[in-house]
């Protein structure tokens, strides 16, 4: 699954991987079911991504009204195309992993609207 950042956490999500702090300490254990408290704890201790294990995801994007529930081989074909494009980056760097993060709900989103 890709990493989201926190801010798209929802209740319920499940942890795909550990979360750590920015000096590699534990703060989450992987298979961990996200709590609001959860959330406010990574906001509090820096963490600005996460990945997650979900059978769907649910994507909101900033500027549309409409949730978006998307199919997990779509993903999984369109993560395989970002990552040929992010070959030369780390995806652990905020920025870059947000870069990531944005380009993949934008392409899960004209995907699910029948755009190419």
């Amino acid at each position: 699954m890709p990493r989201i950042p926190v801010s798209d956490l929802k209740e319920g999500m499940k942890l795909q991987d550990d979360v750590l702090d920015k000096k590699g300490r534990l703060i989450l254990k992987k298979s961990t079911d996200i709590l609001q408290k959860h959330i406010k704890i990574f906001k509090t201790w820096g963490v600005s991504m996460v990945t997650v294990a979900d059978e769907k995801t649910v994507l909101t994007s900033a500027d549309q009204t409409e949730d978006f529930l998307v199919d997990e081989a779509v993903v999984e074909e369109i993560k395989s195309e970002l990552d040929h494009i992010f070959c030369h980056n780390d995806k652990r760097h905020a920025m870059i992993g947000q870069l990531y993060n944005t380009c993949l709900q934008r392409a899960i989103i004209k995907k699910s609207k029948g755009e190419s």
